[in-house]
């Protein structure tokens, strides 16, 4: 059996690109999806934020907030799109404080866009 070890991201991509990769404005391997939204496109796109190997140790919640709005938001103005929104995917130690997701949540604020 091939692990994603084996054949990396890019593989990955390739494979996911054979099955979901057609006729859309931008393919997959870009860091957003592009989909057609009436006369024009939504662009979406979502960076996890992982615990082991995104985030250094000893940083504050309010830390892994900004970091999480900014990746995500560079990916968004990467491709040219005005941001709406973003949705926030973390992967965390299940040892973390309840309250760090809240102060987690409420740094994206000033980004002066909902996160969900």
């Amino acid at each position: 059996m091939t692990r994603l070890s084996d054949i990396g991201e890019r593989g990955a991509i390739e494979i996911l690109s054979r099955i979901y990769d057609r006729g859309q404005p931008i393919g997959l391997g870009h860091d957003v999806g592009v989909v057609e939204w009436g006369d024009d496109y939504l662009v979406v796109t979502t960076d996890v934020v992982n615990q082991k190997t995104h985030i250094p140790a000893g940083a504050s919640p309010t830390q892994i907030g900004w970091y999480a709005t900014a990746v995500n938001l560079s990916d968004i103005a990467a491709a040219g799109a005005r941001p709406l929104g973003f949705v926030a995917a973390s992967s965390r130690s299940r040892e973390r404080p309840s309250d760090a997701y809240g102060r987690t949540g409420s740094s994206c604020g000033p980004a002066r866009s909902p996160a969900t």
